[in-house]
């Protein structure tokens, strides 16, 4: 009976959760800042990997003209995120996005349905609730 038996080669294959996955994004003003874009992402690898966490992908911007939901990198982030290839998202700072909170909080809102954590290269972790705490400025007036 022992001839018959056959051998079944098993193999484990070591996979990463989606909570150690993180996308890279960072944007600039202008075309001609490559250099900071790339200092950023050099950083923010390093970041990550101080952190145990390993890079799904890296989008960028190179005109933030254009509101942010609209950007090529922002969407190619959202669409990575959305598919669960990652469960961090990394930046240098939310000002990537936008410096009003109005026209950012629609992305980060929607990270946080996603159960995204937030990092940004100076090692804080956002969290959307903080965030909602603080009324917006209003156009000619203050937030009261």
């Amino acid at each position: 009976m022992e001839k018959n038996r056959k051998m079944v080669p098993y193999f484990r294959v070591a996979t990463t959760s989606i909570e150690q996955k993180v996308w890279l994004y960072t944007s600039s003003k202008r075309q001609d800042q490559a250099e900071l874009r790339d200092l950023n992402i050099e950083t923010m690898k390093k970041i990550a990997q101080e952190k145990g966490l390993v890079v799904a992908g890296i989008s960028t911007d190179s005109n933030r003209q254009l509101p942010p939901i609209e950007r090529p990198g922002v969407q190619e982030m959202l669409t990575a995120v959305r598919e669960g290839k990652a469960g961090v998202v990394m930046m240098p700072g939310l000002h990537h996005l936008s410096r009003e909170m109005g026209t950012f909080l629609p992305i980060i809102s929607e990270l946080y349905k996603l159960k995204v954590q937030i990092h940004t290269k100076d090692n804080y972790v956002h969290s959307l609730p903080l965030l909602l705490k603080y009324p917006q400025k209003k156009k000619g007036g203050d937030a009261r």
